[in-house]
């Protein structure tokens, strides 16, 4: 597989209400830390990408034609994945749990991908599905 770095990282989070959806974005940031990163393999990548607590499965990220994957994940306040006593009291309205979206902009080592050889190389999704 190609090799391929990271060249921007963003995240938002936004309270999820069980019976509602997303409210309001509380948090925007731009990780600039994960910028240069590189990776020889997708796996790699996804282990990296567990310590902004999005799941490690392919089925939980998409690529898109402006070479950015997206991943989505809910957390609870401490930033972690919720346990399932916290998704029960969520469901119940007694527990604050938030809606995680990352934004991965990368380029391959060498060239530019586009979104069908990033979905292909991958593993994942195109948008739109």
């Amino acid at each position: 597989m190609r090799a391929f770095v990271i060249t921007g990282l963003m995240i938002s989070e936004s309270e999820d209400i069980f019976d509602k959806g997303e409210v309001d974005v509380d948090n925007v940031w731009d990780d600039g830390s994960a910028n240069g990163k590189e990776f020889d393999s997708f796996e790699k990548f996804m282990k990296f990408m567990e310590g902004y607590s999005v799941p490690a499965e392919k089925d939980s990220y998409m690529a898109f034609e402006d070479g950015r994957i997206e991943a989505s994940c809910l957390v609870d306040l401490e930033g972690t994945e919720p346990s399932e006593r916290q998704i029960a009291d969520w469901k119940k309205g007694e527990e604050r749990i938030f809606s995680r979206h990352v934004s991965i902009y990368i380029a391959w080592v060498g060239a530019e991908p586009t979104v069908e050889e990033m979905a292909e190389t991958f593993g994942i999704q195109k948008y739109p599905v």
